[in-house]
């Protein structure tokens, strides 16, 4: 009973495991879901910037320096160009960051899945032999009780006889004196 009580426990605390992977995967999901559609926003922002890019050229460049009409217009118009710099070299490094968490997280969901997975075979697998030992138990248990009522029967056969031979060695004790 004791080990059938800890089998049992084992298998209601691997499916309490079992229940919160599949929480875990879920919410991973959700999570790799969002993800994905943040990259997809950053990755359209990008493409964006490389077709402007594209489009207007390295003259551009230039050609918005030079045309600056005052000395305090050329370094305005340079620290826009090197805050849009900067502004790509971040989108370029949040795109490359998130595409790495997004691997990471999938990763991650494969792992728990497995995990997953081999928890519910071994929790399977404990129910089937716990099932089996219970079907021993019983069957055991019925082989006890019919052992048992076969002795009860030969008890009350021999407690009959025994009885049967007190009373006549009562008659006989009777008849002497």
């Amino acid at each position: 009973d004791k080990q059938i009580g800890n089998a049992e426990t084992q298998i209601e605390y691997l499916e309490y495991e079992i229940e919160c992977l599949e929480e875990d995967i879920v919410i991973a999901e959700e999570n790799i879901k969002y993800s994905e559609e943040q990259y997809a926003k950053k990755e359209l922002i990008r493409q964006d910037r490389l077709i402007a890019y594209y489009k207007s050229g390295t003259l551009s460049f230039w050609d918005t320096l030079l045309s600056a009409e005052s000395l305090w217009d050329f370094f305005y118009r340079y620290k826009l160009m090197e805050d849009l710099m900067e502004y790509d070299a971040t989108l370029l490094a949040s795109i490359e960051e998130q595409r790495l968490e997004i691997e990471s997280q999938k990763t991650q969901l494969e792992s728990n899945k497995v995990v997953c997975e081999q928890k519910k075979v071994l929790a399977e697998e404990q129910k089937l032999a716990l099932n089996d030992t219970k079907e021993i138990r019983t069957t055991y248990l019925a082989k006890l009780e019919k052992s048992e009522d076969v002795l009860e029967e030969s008890i009350d056969e021999l407690q009959k006889k025994a009885d049967a031979l007190t009373e006549q060695l009562k008659k006989l004790s009777i008849q002497v004196f």
